[in-house]
């Protein structure tokens, strides 16, 4: 068995029957860590289909139904959700819009084994979720906000097991030309994936200038409780105002390649908080870095434009942000295949 622990960072999105988020559900769960492991083995030159949309079965199948499951194929794992023990069957989020948040304690998930599962496999289970954890976002709703984790004690011995399995995944995964109907279309892909931190800085505590931030009022309560500053919002107008393309942010039929998340804080800081940009940018590197100094260049210039109420709070409100990390695809995927860390 394989456990892995977490703190919620931002408001963690798994759904219900009536489209509310006020508990942790294993299917919401199960659905992103397959969303993530496939956009690792599309990265690592493996094949991983749409499960919406797909022609894998038992007699035939991409790397990541092997592990997740498809038609007439079991999935190869039973995934527990356990909550600390007060916390169970509880949301400290009674208005059942924001996500599901945890004042104190951790969420524990353990993948209990239901047939032989390779050791490349779990090796790309492991790094899966290191990659949500570092760089992306864990549950729906992650262009909202929504998703941040903090990893907790995740020294296993996966991680160890790394080092012997790496240079075997190559070999191990299914070639993509082997699949006629995968290929031609845009999927999410690690080799076009970038990640940006920033910080956000203002020059009085946010306590005091909440009147004057430009924050939904029902969003108020991830500050007042949690310490998370919800500025998603505000961050996806200022970057959709930009030269970026429209096409990055959505539309009719096609999700999202920017995802943004609320701003967070780890000491408790009374006028600094970090949030995260991840985007998936096809291309050539070129345009990723392009799309990196966009960002940058917009953030700097012009988020204080639609973060502060000038109409209404305080005029002349200093907001600097900075970038603090950079990381794109292609160097998780080198660092993978050398077996180090990232």
């Amino acid at each position: 068995m394989y456990e892995v622990k977490f703190n919620i960072v931002t408001p963690l999105w798994t759904g219900d029957s009536e489209r509310k988020g006020g508990t942790v559900r294993e299917t919401g769960i199960i659905g992103s860590l397959r969303w993530w492991y496939e956009i690792l083995v599309r990265g690592l030159g493996g094949t991983a289909c749409d499960p919406t949309n797909t022609l894998c079965n038992n007699d035939a199948f991409c790397d990541a139904c092997s592990l997740f499951g498809c038609t007439g194929r079991s999935r190869k794992f039973k995934l527990e959700v356990v909550m600390p023990e007060e916390k169970k069957g509880e949301s400290d989020d009674k208005t059942n819009v924001l996500g599901f948040m945890l004042k104190d304690g951790s969420v524990t998930l353990k993948f209990v084994p239901l047939k032989e599962i390779e050791g490349e496999e779990w090796v790309l289970l492991n790094e899966t979720i290191k990659l949500i954890a570092r760089y992306g976002a864990l549950g729906g709703r992650t262009a909202q906000g929504n998703g941040v984790i903090k990893l907790v004690d995740n020294e296993n011995h996966l991680d160890r097991l790394a080092s012997k399995y790496n240079a075997c995944i190559p070999a191990f995964l299914r070639p993509a030309k082997s699949f006629d109907y995968l290929q031609g279309k845009e999927f999410y892909d690690l080799r076009d994936f970038v990640s940006l931190l920033y910080v956000l800085e203002f020059d009085e505590s946010i306590d005091m200038l909440r009147d004057s931030l430009d924050i939904n009022s029902h969003l108020s309560v991830l500050w007042n409780r949690y310490h998370v500053l919800p500025i998603a919002p505000n961050v996806r107008r200022a970057l959709r105002s930009s030269t970026i393309s429209k096409d990055l942010f959505g539309g009719k039929g096609r999700g999202s390649r920017v995802f943004v998340s609320h701003g967070y804080t780890d000491e408790h800081s009374e006028n600094t908080v970090r949030f995260r940009i991840f985007a998936f940018v096809r291309g050539k590197e070129e345009d990723r870095k392009k799309f990196c100094q966009t960002v940058e260049s917009t953030l700097r210039d012009g988020l204080g434009e639609f973060l502060i109420r000038t109409s209404k709070g305080k005029k002349g409100i200093s907001v600097k942000v900075e970038p603090f990390q950079t990381v794109y695809g292609e160097q998780i995927i080198a660092n993978m295949r050398k077996g180090g860390d990232r």
